[in-house]
């Protein structure tokens, strides 16, 4: 029985079975390391002390736009939608990384900022990406939860910002 599954284009497809055993593509991985906490699966894919998969915390959706930024460059501005209206997200940032699995950190938007209707955060002055892929990952603390990108042709894209499950 399949407990999980994750996949990235760094990392493969990986499928965790009830035995706590894992395949990468396919093929046994006993480099794998799975943890479970209060009954949710996590996933260190190649034994490095990086969690790959987590199933938590659900946090919603965000929305990404693409949108002129500092000195006119094309930036973007991303909102926390179905978030609780009064709940702070003090622990809610968006990580910015040269590859699409959410590793090769460069930089967070830093933490959300309210205007009165919405949570938001836009990009930082000077790190503009213009009309180009933008690698992302939903961070709860220094936690990725999750990673996805926003590829150059879409001016606007809604993310799941839970973590990674089947």
């Amino acid at each position: 029985m399949t407990l999980l599954q994750h996949t990235g284009p760094t990392i493969g497809d990986n499928i965790v079975n009830d035995d706590n055993s894992v395949t990468t593509d396919g093929v046994a991985n006993p480099s794998a390391v799975v943890t479970t906490s209060d009954g949710l699966i996590r996933v260190d894919c190649n034994g490095n002390g990086i969690i790959d998969a987590n199933p938590v915390p659900a946090l919603g959706s965000i929305r990404v736009t693409r949108e002129p930024g500092w000195q006119g460059n094309l930036g973007y501005r991303v909102v926390l939608e179905d978030w609780d209206e009064g709940a702070t997200p003090n622990a809610i940032a968006l990580a910015i990384y040269t590859n699409p699995d959410g590793q090769n950190y460069s930089y967070t938007t830093g933490a959300m900022l309210w205007d009165g209707t919405e949570w938001y955060a836009t990009c930082p002055p000077g790190f503009e990406p213009g009309q180009n892929d933008i690698h992302m990952g939903f961070l709860y603390g220094a936690l990725r939860i999750s990673a996805f990108t926003m590829f150059a042709d879409w001016d606007e894209q809604v993310f799941f910002g839970g973590g990674d499950w089947a």
